[in-house]
């Protein structure tokens, strides 16, 4: 999957709850294919299935690592989201299209962090003190504080963010 991802060759994953009682669906979401980055995907434990030396490793997708903005809800308890709010936030997201893949994961990691904050104000220092759970998910890169910075002007770029002051930042809803 990682090598899926960097290739710009992920699926769009579509994500569905149904109740076994009734065969009726229950929440549908959508995850653009371009909204999968390497941080949202863990590796299980192996398998060996029946009759094979080899063994088979596939993915899991952890959805909390995807920002609710790349969550894109199709079906919400049973009711249909309007096609046009599904298409708006769609096309939300169509700038992270033209992004490399790496930057894209950094991206989404950071407003998952932004989001994680829970408030629509938020100050650099805030997302400074989040810093240790970015350096988890990257731990290649030694200067985080500057890459969060970047970031920040990216989503900006993106209208994900207003910049209302040096160092203080507006979360567009």
């Amino acid at each position: 999957m990682h090598r899926l991802i960097r290739t710009g060759n992920t699926p769009s994953l579509f994500a569905l709850h149904y109740s076994p009682y009734n065969w009726t669906v229950r929440n549908l979401l959508l995850i653009p294919s371009f909204a999968i980055s390497r941080s949202a995907i863990q590796r299980p434990k192996p398998t060996f299935p029946k009759g094979r030396k080899k063994p088979w490793v596939g993915c899991d997708y952890a959805l909390d690592r995807i920002p609710p903005d790349a969550r894109i809800p199709v079906v919400v308890e049973g009711r249909v989201a309007a096609v046009s709010a599904v298409r708006n936030q769609f096309r939300k997201l169509q700038g992270l299209k033209h992004q490399r893949w790496y930057n894209r994961g950094w991206t989404m990691d950071v407003l998952k962090v932004v989001r994680a904050l829970g408030k629509p104000e938020f100050s650099l220092p805030e997302m400074y003190s989040r810093a240790e759970q970015l350096r988890r998910l990257h731990p290649e890169n030694r200067h985080i504080e500057p890459k969060i910075r970047q970031q920040l002007q990216r989503l900006r770029n993106l209208k994900f963010l207003d910049f209302v002051a040096p160092g203080r930042y507006h979360l567009r809803s």
